[in-house]
């Protein structure tokens, strides 16, 4: 267990203000070495966990280590684990979260990325994405869809009603997600670039 797992750690209270809590910790306590390379924090859920779990596979090909962190029930556990890793990827249900959790990121030493594009947690197929970024010192926000990423853009209709039986939009998914990852695991500079990266890992190269 690194050295900054003592029992005052483990005994916090974690609610949704623990972030700062964390903060205040880590800030007067060592960090530790990161054991994975990205964390990917998102909102539990079968479907996402099914489908994050296929675009971490793709992402491994680049080399990167993935550690999928469901904010369900054992949420206080994944919130630790995250700040074990080296970088982070957050997938979250607000503009007001996207930004903190990016920026938190930056604070404890680590670059993050977050991602809000639903309300109920995870991409838009059909609509516009907003990622938020701390990486190497840099940060700033920035909006996308999935054309922007020579991705088909999606009607709501097929992205909502269909995305449980169409193979298609679950490829696309997959992709996007996994170019998330590689962006925020700095495997590419650009999200284009990234994008580039996973189709090139899903094909098998």
């Amino acid at each position: 267990m690194p050295p900054f797992f003592t029992e005052e750690i483990m005994e916090m209270d974690w609610r949704e203000e623990t972030l700062e809590s964390l903060l205040a910790y880590f800030n007067k306590n060592p960090k530790g070495t990161p054991w994975a390379d990205i964390a990917v924090y998102y909102p539990a859920g079968e479907v996402l966990s099914a489908i994050l779990k296929k675009a971490a596979m793709i992402s491994e090909k680049s080399g990167l280590s993935v550690f999928l962190a469901p904010a369900g029930d054992d949420r206080p556990y994944y919130l630790r684990e995250v700040f074990r890793c080296r970088s982070a990827l957050w997938i979250v249900r607000s503009e007001e979260e996207c930004g903190k959790t990016a920026l938190f990121s930056s604070r404890m030493g680590r670059d993050g990325v977050s991602l809000y594009g639903r309300d109920d947690g995870g991409i838009s197929l059909s609509g516009t994405n907003l990622l938020s970024f701390a990486r190497k010192g840099d940060t700033g926000s920035t909006v996308f869809s999935a054309d922007d990423l020579a991705f088909p853009k999606r009607s709501r209709d097929e992205e909502f009603s269909q995305a449980e039986k169409d193979e298609g939009i679950e490829k696309e998914q997959v992709l996007l997600y996994a170019s998330l990852i590689l962006f925020a695991g700095g495997k590419a500079g650009t999200l284009l670039g990234a994008a580039d990266l996973a189709r090139h890992y899903y094909m098998g190269h």
